[in-house]
């Protein structure tokens, strides 16, 4: 009888292997994501010489606007976030469960949001003509070719 390892030895051993590869290069990356995140965030460089991180990008003029109306009605503070790609509002929020602006309640929540983007769609970067026919009772569905997206 000959003193063999099974076969199933190595190939256990070689799962094992990938494994603690794969978990060791996850850990790398992260670390790297979390250094990369303090650095974007300025701590500590603006002694260094280094520019601090950009500010907020600046929003679009009727996306502004849009923003100071709804902020005009809303019963608490209201935080938003610019994408920078757009120059429109990608993120707003009303702070400690407030309410940005109130609707009718005995509507359909289609109808409901529908009623919002006509009102404030402006803030996410839409037209004057999808937001007539956002406010349509039909919701825009029988029109066609308002829209400038591309």
């Amino acid at each position: 009888m000959s003193a063999t390892r099974p076969r199933f030895w190595s190939i256990r051993y070689l799962r094992f292997s990938l494994a603690v590869i794969f978990c060791l290069t996850a850990l790398g990356l992260s670390a790297f994501r979390i250094a990369e995140r303090v650095d974007a965030s300025g701590s500590g460089n603006a002694g260094k010489g280094q520019p601090a991180a950009p500010a907020q990008a600046k929003a679009a003029p009727r996306a502004s606007a849009a923003l100071e109306r709804l902020r005009a009605r809303a019963t608490t503070t209201v935080d938003s976030h610019v994408a920078r790609e757009t120059g429109q509002y990608d993120f707003v929020h009303a702070r400690d469960g407030g309410v940005i602006t109130t609707d009718n309640s005995s509507s359909s929540s289609e109808q409901r949001a529908l009623a919002f983007l006509h009102e404030h769609g402006a803030l996410i970067g839409m037209s004057d003509a999808e937001q007539a026919l956002a406010g349509n009772s039909d919701g825009g569905k029988s029109a066609r070719g308002a829209s400038a997206l591309r």
